[in-house]
């Protein structure tokens, strides 16, 4: 049996469940427009950052969106139907003009939606 301080036994379990969990994982990079204030954020578009971020007003959906002080946002994917009262949540405006926001579209599921560019 092999004795460990509690450090050596720590640095063992994290380099053991990297090696067997986390090798091939890759993150993707997070967007310049992130970037440029410092922020380093994977998974900035998944829920878990999302509820993170404040409600900064409400909506109704459009389709597959949302307008939002005269800018779309949108994801095709997520089959938003227009007509539904949502709140929105993002970095808040003094951060200059976001580039994805998330929406509570059905309760207690967040969606992430990207700016549609004019």
């Amino acid at each position: 049996m092999q004795h460990y301080t509690i450090v050596e036994a720590e640095r063992t379990i994290r380099t053991w469940l990297y090696n067997r969990s986390f090798a091939d994982h890759q993150v993707k990079l997070a967007p310049p427009t992130l970037r440029k204030y410092g922020v380093v954020l994977p998974g900035y578009n998944t829920p878990a950052a999302g509820w993170l971020l404040p409600v900064i007003g409400s909506t109704r959906t459009i389709r597959d969106g949302i307008e939002l002080e005269k800018l779309v946002y949108s994801n095709p994917e997520a089959g938003i139907e227009p007509g539904i009262d949502v709140q929105v949540r993002s970095l808040p405006a003094q951060f200059g003009r976001a580039q994805g926001v998330f929406i509570e579209y059905t309760s207690g599921l967040l969606t992430y939606l990207r700016l549609v560019p004019r």
